[in-house]
């Protein structure tokens, strides 16, 4: 691999003959600071460049997921996969659908089991799957709708 020096060096015989400068007129270290500040600054704009089009391709991706998820006529919900199980995302569609914010969904990791028909619930928490993913819980409110 070649470094700094080297190309210095090729650099400054280069610009010698070219430029028509005397071999003392231009030196080795003269032409690597110049090298090395070109590569530094080079370096920073594309590393600028490409955290400026990751964030356009994200804000875009961001932009097609809302979108796409908004004119659903279902909510996509996701919870974490162990421990309380507590919600990790909702749509929007929340609120068209059941009359809840996401902001009240993401808040309570019992929030369907709180609101749910209570027949229903007593019946699929009496399960080894209900009782095992949520626990079993006899206060229970009415749904919004």
């Amino acid at each position: 691999m070649t470094t700094a020096s080297e190309y210095a060096r090729n650099a400054t015989a280069a610009l010698h003959e070219v430029l028509d400068i005397a071999p003392g007129g231009f030196d080795v270290d003269s032409a690597s600071a110049v090298i090395e500040k070109a590569i530094r600054h080079a370096t920073r704009e594309r590393e600028s460049r490409s955290r400026r089009q990751l964030s356009e391709a994200k804000a875009a991706a961001r932009e097609r997921l809302v979108r796409l998820l908004s004119s659903s006529p279902a909510v996509v919900y996701s919870f974490k996969a162990s421990g309380d199980f507590a919600p990790t995302f909702v749509s929007d569609n929340i609120g068209t659908v059941f009359g809840y914010t996401p902001a009240e969904y993401l808040e309570n990791p019992s929030f369907w089991r709180d609101r749910g028909c209570r027949e229903s619930s007593i019946r699929w928490f009496a399960t080894d799957t209900g009782s095992q993913l949520f626990g079993a819980s006899g206060d229970q409110e009415e749904g919004r709708r």
